[in-house]
């Protein structure tokens, strides 16, 4: 009879380092891919942008404004003024106080 739960209690104890192995191995190929995938992403982010380095905020304001032109009509014979909406953006880089 002790016989038997001996034998029990070491077959129980190999299971348990045969798993123990199993799940080393698997963490170990989870472990390699994690760091083979930032490798892979660090690469593709060098090779398409490079380091970046945010200096200031760049502020782009779409203006409207009226304009007036002179221009000469030859059909009436004189200048006429013309008025228009010129569109334009500006650009304005932020400063650190």
């Amino acid at each position: 009879m002790s016989k038997l739960i001996s034998n029990k209690y070491f077959l129980l104890f190999v299971i348990m380092i045969g798993a123990k192995i199993l799940l080393s191995m698997i963490e170990n190929q989870i472990e390699d891919r994690s760091n083979n995938r930032q490798h892979a992403r660090d690469l593709i982010a060098k090779s398409w942008t490079g380091d970046q380095t945010l200096i200031a905020g760049i502020l782009t304001i779409p203006i409207e404004r009226l304009v007036t032109q002179r221009v000469f009509d030859k059909a009436l014979n004189r200048d006429i003024e013309k008025k228009r909406y010129g569109k334009k953006k500006t650009t304005s880089l932020s400063q650190k106080h």
